[in-house]
């Protein structure tokens, strides 16, 4: 092995512009040991969503027919159901309905009540693992508007839950670049790399693709891990 002053003169000259594709470096030279860090970065596709449709019915006045209008707020229910099911959800993709009754009153200036307003605000929810057709359907659910229901397609929520299928290779992949990152380091020191002393691993990171700040937007997402890997030198 090469005298401490050479090896410090080779790692200056190293760390002035080195830069290798798809790996992180950070080395740090110790007694006969070399810690780099490895990347591996895999773009999938989501494969879960979850999905919210709001319908809502109102009537005003002080005195209505409140089983009228749990009627009409039934029957728009069901038909987006049958319309959702007849489009290729099943059943137990689409969770229970849940309907909530909001009153509110209008007054003037003086506080004196001028109108009511009796509302009925129902949520389905759709769990599902057809990415592709929960997206057109969201599209094509304004169908249903033309028919006078109001309704509100709220955005839908994508999700990668695969992580454990794609593990495996992706640590080899990280841990294959942190060892190509060493070997490099370790070439221009003169020196060989060895056996692995100590490995860390990161966390896995999942975002949505073309945004760092959201997971749970895009269809397409990055799966990125970062381990830290210790090598012997020879």
């Amino acid at each position: 092995m090469k005298s401490l002053s050479a090896l410090l003169l080779s790692l200056g000259i190293l760390l002035s512009g080195f830069f290798i594709s798809q790996t992180a470096v950070n080395a740090n030279f110790g007694a006969n040991t070399v810690e780099v860090r490895g990347l591996s970065e895999k773009r999938v596709k989501s494969d879960r969503v979850y999905w919210q449709i709001t319908y809502n019915v109102m009537r005003r006045g002080e005195k209505i027919n409140r089983a009228d209008l749990y009627k009409e707020s039934e029957e728009n229910q069901n038909k987006i159901i049958n319309f959702l099911k007849e489009n290729g959800l099943n059943e137990n993709e689409i969770q229970a309905p849940l309907v909530r009754y909001d009153k509110i009153e209008y007054r003037d200036n003086n506080q004196r009540l001028v109108d009511i307003e009796h509302r009925l605000n129902g949520t389905i929810g759709i769990d599902s693992r057809n990415v592709d057709l929960v997206n057109t359907l969201r599209v094509k659910i304004s169908d249903l508007i033309k028919e006078g229901i109001e309704l509100e397609s709220q955005l839908p929520q994508f999700y990668f839950t695969s992580l454990n299928e794609i593990k495996p290779e992706m640590v080899k992949q990280a841990t294959l670049n942190a060892k190509k990152a060493a070997e490099e380091l370790a070439s221009h020191a003169e020196v060989n790399v060895g056996k692995i002393k100590k490995a860390v691993q990161g966390s896995f990171v999942i975002q949505d693709v073309g945004n760092n700040y959201s997971d749970n937007q895009s269809v397409e997402k990055n799966v990125r891990l970062v381990t830290t890997i210790t090598f012997f030198l020879k």
